[in-house]
């Protein structure tokens, strides 16, 4: 096997530096798209591929396939601590055109897992986040420490955000050269809102140069087709999950829906991602994936937030279907 480590060149929601990385296989140019990437291991998430394709659960139409681990002393080029594992996942943009669009949406109503909930160390880096966000909720328990716990961070953080009420929240957009501002995506607190900054920073784009009206009106039918293409991806997924028994005994906690978009049309799909805060649900337990969460109850909201997610993108649908209707009739 030869590898090329290199950044991937398209980012979202902060994935990057060494953690997530380029992978040629042997037959492959070095300016071909990959066929695989490669992920710093976490034992969680490893276990979570590996059994998805034991028992070839159907979630693994929407997953990247797993193609075993990878040592430090495999990836030279990159500098790692000795004895740094790797992943290795097939490169679910590998089928679309360079230069695609991509955006990274976290599922359910929660971002921690529960055994987080119970830590007990204060982060001062944390505290520091949770200052900037919002400086007026900060405790003077915390005041004094200059430090946060980091459930206190990230249970404020949901509930600032989307994610507590919606069940789903953008955490990054990439596209050909440009990602979008974190302000724009945190204050994208409604379906609608987030529908909007979807028509306005994720879907393909034909090229800029003199532009004009018959090319608009082709560029807004690829954006149609892809959005129907997206639709019909999440209700087969929503479908999947309901009849997935990995679904029924696990508690999904940090997983996020990958969205691709060829950067001008026609490709678009949606995959599941992030899995190293799944967790198993005890046998003594059931849940709905709809319930409130309460500490032990293990709830996630995974439900909530894909119908959600599916509810924005037949909104996203009516901005454009609005947007042809005054191209057409002015």
């Amino acid at each position: 096997m030869k590898l090329l480590q290199r950044h991937l060149s398209t980012l979202a929601a902060g994935h990057g530096g060494t953690s997530i990385l380029k992978d040629y296989s042997h037959h492959q140019d070095q300016g071909d798209i990959p066929d695989f990437i490669i992920k710093v291991y976490d034992k969680a998430e490893a276990d979570v591929y590996r059994e998805l394709q034991r028992v070839q659960d159907p979630l693994t139409r929407f997953t990247a396939s797993f193609h075993g681990e990878v040592c430090s002393d495999e990836v030279p080029d990159v500098k790692c601590e000795d004895g740094q594992k790797y992943i290795r996942l097939s490169n679910l943009l590998k089928h679309f055109k360079r230069g695609a669009n991509v955006m990274d949406c976290k599922v359910g109503i929660r971002s921690f897992a529960e055994d987080e909930a119970s830590r007990a160390k204060l982060r001062p880096d944390l505290y520091q986040r949770l200052v900037k966000l919002d400086s007026h909720a900060v405790t003077e328990e915390e005041r004094k420490a200059g430090a946060c716990t980091k459930f206190r961070w990230m249970q404020f953080n949901d509930g600032f955000t989307c994610l507590k009420e919606l069940g789903f929240r953008i955490d990054g957009i990439a596209t050909s050269g440009a990602t979008v501002d974190k302000g724009v995506l945190r204050n994208a607190l409604t379906v609608r809102d987030n529908a909007q900054v979807i028509v306005d920073h994720f879907l393909p784009e034909l090229e800029d140069d003199g532009i004009g009206e018959m090319d608009k009106l082709q560029e807004l039918a690829i954006q149609l087709d892809c959005v129907d293409k997206i639709l019909l991806r999440l209700k087969e997924l929503k479908h999947i999950m309901q009849v997935s028994e990995f679904v029924r005994m696990h508690s999904f906690v940090g997983s996020s829906l990958l969205f691709i978009t060829d950067g001008q049309g026609p490709g678009a799909d949606v995959f599941l991602i992030d899995f190293a805060k799944i967790q198993p649900v005890p046998q003594t337990k059931s849940i709905d994936h709809v319930s409130e969460w309460k500490m032990g109850n293990y709830e996630d909201g995974l439900f909530i937030g894909m119908d959600n997610m599916f509810q924005c993108w037949e909104e996203v649908r009516q901005l454009l279907d609005q947007k042809r209707q005054r191209m057409e009739s002015g």
